[in-house]
């Protein structure tokens, strides 16, 4: 089973979109200029700066985790950090290289909770 491929972007005017490339196609470039099209329609241009795609996980409360969210976590002694989730060498992962612990039973991420993303977070809600 593949993963699905979705995006999201903020339009110029403030407005999130979520789109995905169509799983039937076998040219996937298409697609994803098709997605571009699509945003571009619905929404006028898109900041591009903002675009970020889904890592297939979800955080503790079932709330979809895309590249540039902040996700919120204890470290080892407990004290909660707050950190940007990237993709870094071929692998979705927060700032600090933390890679995700799952709930078996759930799919979704234990310890993980999706606290704003970048674009829309100042600084000092992002724990710098």
């Amino acid at each position: 089973m593949t993963r699905p491929i979705k995006f999201r972007a903020k339009s110029v005017h403030g407005v999130w979109w979520y789109g995905s490339l169509n799983p039937s196609s076998e040219h996937r470039q298409v697609n994803l200029a098709t997605f571009f099209a699509n945003l571009y329609a619905k929404g006028g241009a898109f900041i591009s700066e903002t675009l970020g795609e889904y890592t297939d996980r979800k955080d503790k409360n079932g709330k979809e985790i895309f590249e540039g969210d902040i996700a919120q976590f204890p470290d080892a002694s407990g004290a909660m950090l707050r950190q940007e989730v990237i993709f870094n060498r071929g692998a979705f992962v927060t700032e600090s290289g933390r890679m995700w612990g799952f709930n078996k039973d759930t799919g979704n991420l234990e310890d993980y909770e999706v606290i704003g993303n970048i674009h829309d977070t100042k600084p000092t809600e992002k724990g710098e």
